[in-house]
């Protein structure tokens, strides 16, 4: 039977409603192919957690005369998050190069990252790693009080992977309280170039495995035998592609 909430509560545990709460869409999904073994297998991990003092706060639910209330008295930041949001955002950021072999697992994942601008000025795709208001040429966006967007994501990525390191890297910026600074409000297809230290996104599948498993932050979220597993995956699948001759190898190369 597909799991409904009930069913993400046991496969997760009610000590992490921090991971149900974004994962339970995809266990409704995905839930006909878990096993009773890996959901104890899941359950006894969790069972044998501490919970962080912080998940509470982060799943608290509060309506929006609350939320807009809250976040008057935070400073009065202009783009509506706390603090802990903020550090939260960080991690992405921080872990965004290593974490794009997780985000953009195919060769082909990185036609879309740094393309070339369209005829209509825009390809709605990151290609450095920045934040900003409601502003979709950075990696992330914050469109509305209370919630950010990550742009990074390809849709062939994995859901399990994909929740996994956002969790990774938030808790990442939490736990060390980074500070993403302060946001950008620039058009970063037209004048990105013209910033200095702005971290580039990996400009192929090679180069975002390569990042991914020197990762201590992410070896030690995901485990060092899963990155492992995962990146000799992915280098295989990068020989594979790298020795086969392409369409535009025979039409530019073979002919000459």
């Amino acid at each position: 039977t597909i799991l409904g909430e009930q069913g993400a509560e046991q496969l997760l545990g009610k000590g992490d409603m921090l991971f149900m709460s974004s994962a339970n869409k995809i266990f409704r999904i995905h839930g006909p192919f878990v096993s009773e073994t890996e959901i104890e297998k899941i359950n006894s991990f969790l069972r044998s957690q501490s919970e962080p003092e912080y998940i509470e706060e982060i799943t608290s639910f509060e309506d929006k005369q609350n939320i807009e209330s809250n976040y008057s008295d935070d400073k009065k930041d202009e783009l509506c998050l706390s603090k802990l949001a903020y550090h939260f955002l960080r991690g992405i950021l921080t872990n965004a190069q290593a974490l794009s072999a997780v985000f953009n697992p195919t060769v082909n994942s990185y036609k879309r990252i740094d393309a070339q601008v369209t005829l209509s000025g825009a390809t709605w795709s990151p290609n450095v790693i920045s934040y900003s208001g409601n502003n979709r040429t950075h990696m992330i966006r914050i469109p509305d009080k209370g919630r950010f967007e990550l742009r990074l994501i390809d849709c062939s990525a994995n859901p399990y992977l994909l929740q996994a390191g956002i969790i990774v890297a938030g808790l990442d910026g939490i736990n060390n309280k980074r500070d993403p600074g302060k946001a950008l409000n620039i058009n970063m297809y037209t004048d990105g170039k013209n910033l200095r230290g702005l971290r580039k996104l990996p400009e192929n599948l090679l180069d975002a495995i390569r990042l991914f498993e020197k990762s201590k932050t992410l070896k030690q979220g995901f485990g060092e035998e899963l990155v492992t597993s995962y990146a000799k995956l992915k280098h295989s699948e990068w020989k594979n592609c790298s020795s086969s001759i392409s369409s535009w190898e025979w039409e530019h190369t073979l002919d000459c």
